[in-house]
């Protein structure tokens, strides 16, 4: 993608006036100079979105792609300057949600049959290898083949469309420690893979009168309390028994 579509893009979702005054807000800039908010966030996404990114001067590169003459082009120091900035991440998470929320569309219809909850919140996490001296700090799972990565734990109303919880830790830190809170998901459905699967936390949600759906993992074998077929008619035969035997049996039956 060149970095003129990507600023095109970009534009899509931010007005430069506005984000320049976020950035003053939040502290990241006190003077809008040389380094433009739209500027930076555009060469980040430009050069970040290709997966062999392994230094600064390859995002400035992109930077200065977008002056129009060499006098205009920004030096090296002053660049690392602003991305070594402390409010520089808090700058970056702000804009990611705005974009995140602009991306949700705002008109939908809610089914009939999730009006029963107060909430319907999806639950993931996505994990990204980041450059290996940063490893004492966000350690990966895989110490192998990526010995630092981040994982971004989201949590999403489907009502509201938009994100509730959005938090960045090391990819070696559990998943459960990012689940929400049981008592802040009471009436709503939770919905989650097999990355969350956790009893204590589903007895937790039980006694909040919260409902969950997630994705079993191949070695569950709960035993059947309630059964019914895909036109919602209750089955008794599963009753009582494991879901493996069930399963087996279904299958070799066909």
């Amino acid at each position: 993608m060149s970095i003129i579509s990507v600023k095109q893009q970009i534009t899509k979702f931010f007005i430069p006036s506005i984000l320049n005054e976020q950035a003053k807000c939040i502290g990241f800039m006190k003077r809008i100079r040389a380094i433009k908010p739209l500027e930076l966030v555009t060469s980040l996404v430009a050069a970040l979105s290709k997966s062999n990114v392994t230094a600064i001067n390859e995002i400035l590169i992109k930077f200065n792609g977008m002056r129009t003459s060499e006098s205009e082009f920004v030096a090296y120091k002053p660049f690392h300057n602003q991305l070594a900035k402390q409010t520089f991440p808090a700058f970056m998470k702000l804009i990611t949600k705005q974009a995140m929320a602009t991306l949700l569309p705002r008109e939908h219809k809610i089914p009939e049959r999730l009006k029963q909850f107060k909430q319907v919140i999806l639950h993931d996490g996505s994990s990204l290898t980041v450059h290996q001296k940063l490893a004492s700090e966000f350690k990966g799972r895989f110490t192998q083949t990526a010995p630092a990565a981040i994982e971004c734990h989201v949590s999403l109303s489907l009502f509201e469309r938009k994100i509730t919880r959005m938090e960045i830790d090391a990819d070696s830190v559990s998943e459960h420690d990012y689940l929400p809170e049981a008592h802040t998901l009471k009436s709503c459905l939770f919905l989650a893979d097999s990355g969350y699967v956790s009893t204590p936390y589903f007895s937790e949600l039980d006694n909040n009168n919260a409902s969950y759906i997630v994705k079993g993992k191949c070695n569950l074998n709960p035993t059947i309390i309630n059964a019914y077929n895909g036109k919602g008619k209750a089955l008794k035969r599963p009753v009582g028994k494991k879901l493996k035997k069930v399963f087996h049996k279904h299958n070799s039956q066909k």
